[in-house]
C-alpha cells in the first residue's frame, strides 16, 4: 500500500506548462533561466479536449496596457550575486551522476540492500483478509525511497531472490483510508529480482552519453554546468528583487484566473483524475486548499515576472530585431511541428513579439549583474 500523495508533494513537482520554453538539464530539472514563461497560447491541437479548450480560453495580456500602472524599483541593474564556489559546482556534478545511475542486476545469491531496485509481488492482509488497494504484482520499488509505509522497505533488506517475507506493520494513525488508519496489517512480499544502482564515473564517455554528443569532454560539460548554475542564481536574485519591490497597480486578473483553472485541470489529469472535483474529493478540502493556494501563488508570480520583463525592456529601450524575431518564431513553430507561415496563421504576431522582447530583457538583466565572492565586503 503506497503512501498517499500529499498536496505539498504535488506542488513540489509543479512547473507551469503553458508558455514554458525552458530547457531540461541532465539532472532532469527544468532550466528556468533559459526562457521566461511567455503567456503565449500554443496553437490548438486538432483534437478538442477540456484541457485544450481551457488553454485556448486563456485571455492574452497586452503588456503595453500595464506599462503606466507598473512601477519598477531603483537599483535592479548591477545587483550583486554571489559567485559560484568550487564546492557548489562539484555538488551539482555529483547530482548529475547520481541522477544517471546505472542499474546492474545482482546475482542470484545476493541480498537486497538499501538503494537497490527490486521487483516484488505483495499482498496486504488485515485480520487475515486481503484489503482493497493492498495488492500489487511485478511492482518496481527503490529501497529507501519512502514510497511505502514505514517498515515495508527496510523489512526487505537482506532478502534473497525468490524469498517471501511476512512483514507485520502498522498504518499511521492519520492515514487517509480510515479503515486502515492505525491498524496492524501483514504484508506478504516476494522478491523476484534485484539490481544495484551504481554511480558512473565522471569521464568523457559519460558526458557524451547524457548529452547525446552535445558535449564531448568533461571540461566542456563542466563549463556548461558552471554557466547554468550561475545563470540560475542570477535569475533568482534579479527576479526576487524585482518582484518584491515592484509596484503592480494593475494586472490581468482575467488571465490569472483562467490560468489557474487551466493548471488545476492539468494537474488533475496528470495525477489520473478526469476533473478537478475528483482530485479534490480524493485529497480532501484542507489539502486541496493548500494545493490551489500554492498554485495561484505560482501563476501570479509568473505573470508578475512577465510584466516586469516587458517594463524593463521598455524602460531600457531594448528592441527585438527582425532577425531575432524570425529566428525565435521559426524555432517555436518547428517545436510545434509547424512552419513559420502556419504559426502566424493561428498565432497573433503581437503577443509573440512581446514574449520575445521579454527574453531580450531577461538576457539584459542577467548581463547586468555583478558577481562577488561570498563573504566579500
Amino acid at each position: 500500500m503506497k503512501k498517499k500523495i500529499t498536496a505539498t508533494m504535488l506542488c513540489v513537482a509543479m512547473c507551469l506548462t503553458f508558455g514554458a520554453c525552458g530547457t531540461t538539464t541532465p539532472t532532469g530539472k527544468e532550466n528556468l533561466t533559459a526562457t521566461p514563461a511567455t503567456g503565449v497560447t500554443p496553437p490548438a491541437s486538432a483534437t478538442s479536449s477540456p484541457m485544450a479548450e481551457a488553454l485556448q480560453a486563456l485571455p492574452i495580456t497586452n503588456y503595453d496596457d500595464l506599462l503606466e500602472s507598473t512601477v519598477l524599483p531603483d537599483g535592479y541593474l548591477e545587483l550583486e550575486v554571489d559567485a559560484l564556489t568550487t564546492e557548489e559546482l562539484e555538488n551539482y556534478l555529483l547530482e548529475v551522476r547520481e541522477a544517471n545511475r546505472e542499474r546492474i542486476l545482482k546475482s542470484d545469491d545476493a541480498v537486497v540492500a538499501d538503494g537497490d531496485i527490486v521487483i516484488i509481488d505483495y499482498v496486504g492482509k488485515l485480520d487475515g483478509v486481503p484489503f482493497a488497494g493492498g495488492t500489487g504484482y511485478s511492482q518496481e520499488l527503490e529501497i529507501g525511497s519512502g514510497q511505502f509505509i514505514d517498515g515495508f522497505e527496510t523489512g526487505l533488506i537482506g532478502a534473497k531472490k525468490g524469498e517471501t517475507r511476512n512483514l507485520t506493520l502498522q498504518f499511521p494513525i492519520d492515514y487517509h483510508e480510515l479503515s486502515l488508519a492505525g491498524k496492524e496489517v501483514v504484508f506478504e512480499v516476494t522478491v523476484y529480482s534485484m539490481a544495484m544502482q551504481v554511480t558512473p564515473e565522471y569521464d568523457n564517455e559519460f558526458v557524451k552519453k547524457i548529452t547525446n554528443g552535445t558535449y564531448s569532454t568533461t571540461d566542456e560539460f563542466t563549463a556548461f554546468a558552471e554557466g547554468l548554475l550561475l545563470e540560475e542564481r542570477k535569475y533568482k536574485a534579479v527576479m526576487d528583487y524585482l518582484v518584491t519591490n515592484t509596484e503592480f497597480k494593475k494586472m490581468n486578473d482575467d488571465y490569472i484566473q483562467a490560468a489557474i483553472n487551466f493548471e488545476k485541470l492539468y494537474y488533475s489529469n496528470m495525477w489520473g483524475y478526469e476533473t478537478v472535483a475528483e482530485l479534490e474529493a480524493e485529497f480532501g478540502a484542507e489539502e486541496s486548499v493548500v494545493l490551489w493556494t500554492m498554485l495561484e501563488k505560482s501563476v501570479r508570480r509568473e505573470e508578475q515576472e512577465r510584466i516586469i520583463l516587458y517594463n524593463v525592456a521598455k524602460e531600457n529601450d531594448l528592441v527585438l530585431t527582425e532577425e531575432d524575431f524570425t529566428k525565435k518564431a521559426t524555432e517555436y513553430a518547428e517545436s510545434n511541428g509547424m512552419t513559420l507561415a502556419q504559426l502566424l496563421e493561428v498565432q497573433e504576431e503581437g503577443p509573440l513579439r512581446q514574449s520575445m522582447l521579454m527574453e531580450v530583457a531577461l538576457e539584459f538583466l542577467l548581463e547586468n549583474t555583478v558577481e562577488v565572492e561570498k563573504g566579500a565586503e
